[in-house]
């Protein structure tokens, strides 16, 4: 016996509106012997007769409308997925979870928060606070510095389980608090050196500086608009960071990754128009 072909059903529906052979063939783009064939198929495989011919047309037996009754609640639930799916293509919506350093997500992509949210209603936001302990994988999405001089050189070193693009680079500078002296009394890191305070955010660390109790290198979207903060000096030739965006493998090619991307090119554009 030939293999039986699900879409024959799609006759078996067409026959029942159109009642005639020459309504469903017109209706589905085939000729009227191919509709004859694909009922006969159906009614073999399903070893029933399906209808019956009388002088209005073909009228579907107690069996075929028990049949179609189900074959139209599978079509319903059919159409109604592929719409789903054919939306899902272009509509931004869910839960986003992005993680970042807090002094740049409190200042570089808070204040545009509401850009993102107001342009996607759908779409809802968890900001997470990243550090060196905190694993990425907590995250949609991670934005960081990379740990070299450039994007590329950091995905060699990133696992193959995370997609890795450059967001641009942020030039930094030498800052400490207006009218203090500079004091080493503080550091981001407890290296090997007469350090008296050891911190372990770039946070405190600026906390730190704005108290007077040392200098440190900071994005000058950062120290710039601290009030209570000077430029000591920029370094020659200036120095620079890469900012990079690790994202899950399965966000790739969605449009609430593609949206979140433009959104943090916009943000470190913006940052960095000082």
């Amino acid at each position: 016996m030939q293999a039986f072909r699900w879409d024959n059903f799609q006759y078996v529906l067409a026959l029942h509106r159109c009642e005639t052979l020459s309504g469903a063939a017109a209706f589905l783009g085939v000729n009227e012997t191919t509709v004859s064939r694909r009922l006969a198929q159906t009614e073999q495989y399903l070893e029933s007769r399906l209808f019956t011919r009388r002088s209005t047309g073909w009228v579907a037996t107690e069996t075929c409308q028990r049949l179609i009754m189900r074959l139209e609640r599978v079509k319903g639930e059919l159409d109604e997925a592929q719409a789903e799916l054919s939306e899902s293509r272009t509509r931004v919506y869910g839960t986003l979870r992005i993680a970042c350093e807090p002094i740049l997500m409190n200042r570089m992509l808070v204040p545009g928060l509401s850009l993102l949210l107001d342009q996607y209603p759908d779409l809802s936001c968890e900001l997470i606070s990243l550090n060196r302990n905190s694993p990425k994988s907590d995250a949609d999405v991670a934005v960081c510095f990379a740990a070299d001089s450039s994007a590329e050189s950091y995905e060699s070193i990133t696992p193959p389980t995370v997609v890795v693009s450059p967001l641009g680079r942020l030039q930094l500078g030498l800052f400490m608090a207006s009218g203090s002296v500079a004091n080493d009394y503080v550091s981001e890191r407890n290296d090997n050196g007469p350090l008296r305070i050891s911190v372990d955010s770039p946070e405190t660390l600026l906390s730190c500086v704005r108290s007077g109790l040392g200098q440190c290198v900071l994005p000058l979207g950062v120290g710039l608009r601290e009030s209570q903060l000077v430029l000591v000096q920029t370094h020659q030739p200036p120095w620079f960071r890469e900012l990079i965006q690790i994202s899950q493998p399965e966000l790739d090619g969605t449009p609430r990754l593609a949206a979140c991307t433009r959104w943090l090119n916009d943000c470190v554009q913006r940052f960095v128009d000082l």
